[in-house]
């Protein structure tokens, strides 16, 4: 049984509004190809996000990817950013799914030729 409060926590409103981020854009870019994944906010140094492939178990969709995001961008980024760091990593789980990635931490030609038509050339 669902709490009446529980749509009302700052967690579900925060986590609510990346889950809205990854869908809008999971349907508007990569026409829903990206499975859901856990989203999670993650302190790592000099990095905006990132992806982890099959980081989570679950005994029901089994292997579950990572999204993080650096809580750090929320006071100096604009909200722009944030969503295209969003989709920045939903082109790594596109080359996890559907290409083929190379060594962790890298980006090769396939995966910055999947974000140039993803029109996020402006953001690194």
């Amino acid at each position: 049984m669902q709490h009446e409060n529980f749509k009302n926590t700052p967690s579900a409103d925060f986590y609510g509004l990346f889950q809205f981020i990854f869908d809008f854009y999971n349907f508007e870019i990569f026409k829903g190809d990206i499975k859901n994944c856990i989203i999670v906010i993650t302190r790592q140094k000099s990095v905006a996000g990132h992806y982890c492939y099959e980081r989570w178990f679950s005994a029901k969709d089994k292997e579950i990817d990572e999204l993080a995001i650096n809580p750090s961008l929320f006071v100096k980024a604009p909200l722009m950013e944030i969503c295209q760091t969003v989709v920045h990593e939903m082109c790594h789980a596109w080359q996890f799914h559907f290409g083929k990635p190379s060594r962790k931490g890298y980006h090769n030609k396939e995966w910055a030729n999947k974000k140039i038509r993803c029109d996020l050339i402006s953001f690194p």
